[in-house]
């Protein structure tokens, strides 16, 4: 963990599946002993910050006798009583803007089998036998694996630590899953396009923006063709206001343009306030950056007076950013199932990035930003979630009020569900 990256887990105030904060408080295994088995079993291990207040998140820091009660050595010798295999963890000291220090227990991940809790602890809340994970279909919190979702993870992640240890030693191993999938995301990584890398770097990434994707539970070619990706987003794009998500180009020129790509089809557009890049693989595999349209109204086409004057990284529009992108999101994905994808479900991960200091703003009445209390501190919103075909098909609406709800919650507005309804409903019927 860098010093940069310490201090946006602080200003996030959100606890993640590899990030718990913990109140100040000396070391104490029957504290720790739960969280540090769980994160040992989450891909790429996690980070406990102690100094955080755990109901408020607010940064409190810690006292030189807390400090000292960190003695690895010490800490370690009693984590091995719980564990099997043995954890591995080291501690580092940071501090804060102000100059208040904070100790945080960085946990690895498990090197081959995932780590089995070894003895009963009432006053730690641990049990033998148990397998410890952070637990993300509810709260994020550590807690015994309940779910077959959690427990595929675990068991993907020792698959995966398996197939590279035999890697190591000459054995020719096929990718697992997992790894089709995250080779298919870096792909945007080693683009080397001048024009794709100017508009994802110096413009949809320059400011606020979205990454989304639709990773399907089973890698498979589902889609035969490239062609039937482009078809597939050509004939099922959501359009409620004005513009359609995923934009699909109709011709290639300067501003847009949809390609061929390897077993995908990928689309771009630099057009005024819209900036996106999206590609759709033959797997289903669907990835789109989008950047939030308020940071780009200097450069509409229609130079709407009032809309110039609105600065970068100021604002995020309520009705047309969260309320009309949530359905959007959610509209598309129900009828990409619609149309055989995801018959095993699908993974959805949504990023709001660059939002810190922002505050929301309707803009149903443009001209009135009455929503200044309503600011956010995080510097990302980050939603992740399992989902079923049938749930993804019924629950369009409902889905994507819980993300709106949740995005919200980050501005410190909590308005009521039935109000956010009427907004999405106003929006699809163009009101």
């Amino acid at each position: 963990m860098t010093n940069e990256q310490f201090l946006s887990y602080l200003k996030g105030k959100e606890e993640t599946q590899r990030v718990e904060f913990k109140s100040a408080c000396i070391w104490d295994e029957k504290t720790f002993a739960k969280d540090i088995l769980a994160m040992s079993n989450v891909q790429n291990g996690g980070y406990i910050i102690i100094g955080v207040d755990d109901s408020t998140f607010k940064p409190t820091g810690i006292n030189s006798e807390i400090k000292n009660s960190y003695n690895i050595d010490i800490m370690k010798d009693q984590m091995t009583k719980y564990a099997d295999p043995h954890v591995d963890f080291s501690i580092m000291t940071f501090q804060d803007e102000s100059g208040k220090e904070y100790i945080v227990i960085k946990i690895n991940q498990f090197e081959e089998i995932p780590v089995i809790c070894r003895r009963d602890n009432p006053s730690a809340q641990v049990t033998k036998g148990k397998i410890y994970y952070r637990n993300r279909d509810r709260r994020v919190e550590s807690a015994s694996v309940s779910n077959s979702y959690d427990m595929r993870n675990i068991i993907e992640l020792a698959i995966i630590r398996m197939f590279n240890r035999k890697k190591e030693l000459g054995y020719n191993i096929k990718f697992s899953d997992e790894e089709k999938f995250e080779k298919e995301f870096n792909e945007i990584n080693n683009i080397k396009d001048p024009i794709l890398l100017d508009l994802i770097n110096n413009n949809i990434k320059k400011y606020g923006h979205w990454e989304i994707t639709f990773q399907p539970n089973i890698f498979r070619p589902i889609l035969e063709s490239v062609e039937e990706c482009k078809n597939l987003v050509r004939n099922n794009y959501v359009d409620i206001i004005g513009w359609d998500f995923p934009h699909f180009p109709t011709h290639s020129e300067k501003i847009q343009d949809i390609q061929n790509g390897n077993d995908c089809c990928q689309a771009w557009t630099n057009y005024g306030q819209y900036k996106e890049f999206w590609k759709l693989y033959k797997s289903g595999h669907f990835i789109i950056y989008i950047a939030l349209r308020e940071d780009w109204y200097k450069e509409d086409i229609r130079k709407n007076d009032f809309l110039m004057r609105i600065e970068p990284n100021k604002y995020i529009g309520v009705r047309y950013t969260i309320l009309a992108k949530a359905y959007e999101i959610f509209e598309f994905l129900s009828r990409l199932c619609k149309n055989g994808l995801y018959n095993e479900g699908v993974n959805i991960k949504i990023r709001l990035n660059n939002i810190e200091n922002r505050e929301l703003w309707f803009e149903k009445n443009p001209s009135n930003f009455s929503m200044q209390d309503n600011r956010t501190s995080a510097p990302y919103r980050e939603y992740q979630k399992e989902l079923t075909k049938d749930k993804i098909i019924i629950n369009s609406i409902e889905n994507s009020i819980d993300f709106a709800l949740y995005i919200l919650d980050c501005f410190g507005w909590y308005p009521p569900r039935e109000l956010i309804r009427k907004y999405i409903e106003e929006i699809i019927n163009g009101n």
